[in-house]
């Protein structure tokens, strides 16, 4: 992109139109800017094309498909399930950033000696169809004892965020998994989740 090139003798008001899409106004001291953007000005970092109407740059990929959303019913607590997954183009070099969204209610027993709780893990590499992958982030819904033994259904959401940069050019796949950590104490859970990867330039 030019550089920027201001008027050597600006008057009070003059405004000058910068390569950057930026226009700039002076107040009789200094250029300010006002915000708005020239039309058919060159779009840069991120954006391509020329404003109003800028697109992604070629450089930025956003996955083509995120993963679709997955729905569980489990009655064995302890038993790691597979919530959703994607595979997707990577580019050596470009940082990767990977969002995992789950939601969804938790039926369980709360006894007055027994503490529990879920657990939403964000896992990256494994196996397709399976809930191998290293754990990258995640996210637990605990559930202190009560008083006196009784049955909750506890809705739970849960945010998971990676980001790295890919070594070589390839796939990269990530799934979401569920587990609760009581047998005993659960009835059934029950979730949906979803897995966006973004990949910058």
């Amino acid at each position: 992109m030019a550089a920027l090139d201001f008027p050597s003798s600006p008057t009070n008001g003059q405004q000058y139109s910068a390569p950057n899409g930026v226009i700039y106004t002076f107040d009789g001291t200094v250029w300010t800017t006002s915000g708005v953007l020239s039309t058919g000005t060159a779009a840069g970092g991120a954006l391509s094309g020329t404003y109003p109407n800028p697109t992604l740059a070629p450089g930025v990929t956003l996955t083509a498909t995120p993963s679709v959303a997955g729905t569980l019913m489990s009655n064995v607590a302890t038993t790691l399930v597979l919530l959703c997954e994607i595979t997707f183009t990577v580019t050596a070099g470009r940082p990767l950033l990977v969002f995992g969204l789950a939601d969804g209610s938790w039926q369980c027993l709360v006894t007055p000696a027994t503490n529990s709780a879920i657990t939403v893990a964000l896992r990256r590499g494994g196996t397709n169809g399976a809930t191998d992958g290293a754990v990258t982030g995640q996210g637990q819904m605990p559930k202190v004892f009560t008083s006196v033994a009784q049955y909750e259904r506890i809705p739970y959401s849960v945010v998971v965020l990676d980001e790295y940069t890919a070594g070589a050019n390839g796939t990269a796949r990530y799934s979401m998994t569920l587990v609760g950590d009581l047998a005993a104490s659960t009835v059934a859970l029950t979730g949906q989740g979803r897995i966006v990867g973004l990949q910058f330039a």
